[in-house]
């Protein structure tokens, strides 16, 4: 492995051996696990600055690919305090709107599919914005909208062979 941070991975990955003969010694394993919680927190926060870096140089570009891994910057905000039942009333209405034939009437769902439907706007949780959106209703009308955040993603890209390459 290589990289900026090889030795740090290193050192981890021979705690983590050392760790495996400790069996049950809760003492050992508690000293072993406040140390990784400092890691941990170390970690976090250095990726938070590094981001935010990131986030700085990148301006308005939406991702920077390096060789098979893209860095790639996204923006969202949280949203809390949503309007559920406001909200799910609209969305069933919409779908129910969208299952009936205008010219003759006919309801072209059943109730059984109208409500898969709906799963594919809500989850237990929260809202899927992007396909709210996709039927006309702004998820930011039905909830509060805190401050944006931006995120920063690093992903391999899949690489696709092509059966005639070879």
């Amino acid at each position: 492995m290589e990289g900026r941070f090889s030795s740090v991975i290193s050192e981890l990955d021979d705690a983590l051996m050392q760790l495996s003969g400790l069996g049950s010694e809760p003492q050992r394993i508690a000293e072993f696990i406040t140390d990784l919680h400092l890691l941990k927190k170390a970690v976090a926060d250095a990726w938070e600055y590094a981001s935010s870096a990131m986030s700085q140089a990148m301006g308005d570009d939406p991702e920077l690919v390096l060789g098979d891994t893209v860095v790639e910057k996204r923006t969202g905000a949280p949203r809390k305090a949503w309007k559920h039942d406001e909200l799910a009333d609209e969305v069933a209405r919409r779908i129910i709107g969208s299952s009936i034939d205008m010219d003759t009437g006919e309801v072209l769902k059943s109730p059984e599919a109208m409500m898969k439907e709906m799963l594919s706007y809500g989850a237990v949780s929260y809202w899927r914005v992007k396909n709210l959106a996709k039927i006309g209703l702004i998820a930011d009308e039905y909830c509060e909208v805190g401050e944006p955040k931006v995120s920063i993603i690093v992903r391999q890209q899949s690489v696709v062979f092509n059966d005639d390459e070879e």
